[in-house]
Parts: structure tokens; C-alpha cells; sequence
């Protein structure tokens, strides 16, 4: 009985090193994908966009805990993703991006004029857009002097008559 609950929760060396090099790839596919991806799944919470994100969950832990998953596995996979988080978040402080262009905020509405351009950079839709500006307490679009769309997808509305300092807006694209 006790060999056989060991055997249920321990995996073996060969087993570890499976989970590590399967975290490891894994979470580098994801972060790429992510980076390309995020700011559309973040702007339009949908069902189909929270049973994607479940699949991804889904299917990634299936893919690093291997055939059979146990708790040591487990508890290594999550390990494994915590440092690699905490190493990527220090280089990424660190400036170093690894070839992937790091997210800029986009200026969708400028002088209250929706900006085409930018809205399909931010992959936005005017519908989606009109419906985050509803969400944001906006009742006539002449109260907007300019959406941002930040890099975790939520918006900035700066509406007319306030005047944001300049450094709020360095780096934001289309301004």
C-alpha cells in the first residue's frame, strides 16, 4: 500500500526533467503568443475568448504534467513557471525583450475623431470601442478629446477641457 501511494504522488528523475523542459518550452510558446494576442482577448471578454483562455489553461497543464499527472509533477511544473516568471519579469526591468516588441499604449480617438489606423493596431472595433466608452461613462462623444488604449487593454478617456501632462502621454502611439 505504501509503495503504490509513493508511486502515485513521486515521479521519477527522467519524469522531473520532462515537467522542467515542458514548463520551460511551454511557457516561452505562451509568452510569445500572449504578447501577440493579449490585447485582443483583454478588450473583448467573451465567452468565447474565456473558453479559448480555459483550453490554453487546459491544455498546457496536460502537455508539461505528461501522462500520467501526479502531485510532485504538479508541484514542480508550478515551480518551474513561478521562477521562470520571477527570472523574465527581472530581464524584462532589465530592458532585455528577447525579440518581441514590447506593448505601446494607442491613441484610438484623437481631438474626438476616431483614428482607423489605430483602432485596427489595437484590434478594436468602432462597436467594441463605442461599448468600453458607454462602460466608461461616456453620454456624448463630444465629451472625448482622446481614448487611449493601454497595453493591458483597458482605456483611458481623457475627456475635453482636462489637460494631461505631456509625460502621461510619452510613448503612447498616434500622439
Amino acid at each position: 500500500m505504501g509503495s503504490k501511494l509513493i508511486e502515485l504522488l513521486w515521479v521519477t528523475p527522467a519524469e522531473a526533467l520532462a515537467v522542467v523542459i515542458s514548463a520551460c518550452v511551454l511557457y516561452a510558446v505562451l509568452i510569445a503568443l500572449v504578447s501577440l494576442f493579449w490585447q485582443s482577448l483583454q478588450s473583448r471578454v467573451s465567452v468565447g475568448s474565456v473558453a479559448i483562455l480555459t483550453l490554453i489553461g487546459a491544455i498546457t497543464a496536460r502537455s508539461i504534467l505528461g501522462e500520467a499527472p501526479r502531485l510532485a509533477g504538479g508541484l514542480l511544473a508550478l515551480a518551474t513557471l513561478l521562477v521562470l516568471e520571477s527570472i523574465f519579469n527581472q530581464l524584462r526591468r532589465l530592458g532585455l525583450t528577447f525579440g518581441l516588441k514590447p506593448r505601446r499604449a494607442k491613441a484610438v480617438m484623437t481631438d474626438g475623431q476616431i483614428v482607423p489606423e489605430m483602432l485596427q493596431r489595437a484590434r478594436l472595433s468602432e462597436r467594441e470601442l463605442y461599448v468600453r466608452l458607454r462602460r466608461a461613462g461616456v453620454r456624448q462623444l463630444s465629451e472625448v478629446a482622446t481614448v487611449i488604449v493601454e497595453t493591458d487593454g483597458s482605456l483611458t478617456v481623457i475627456r475635453v477641457g482636462q489637460d494631461p501632462d505631456e509625460q502621461l502621454l510619452a510613448g503612447v502611439l498616434g500622439l
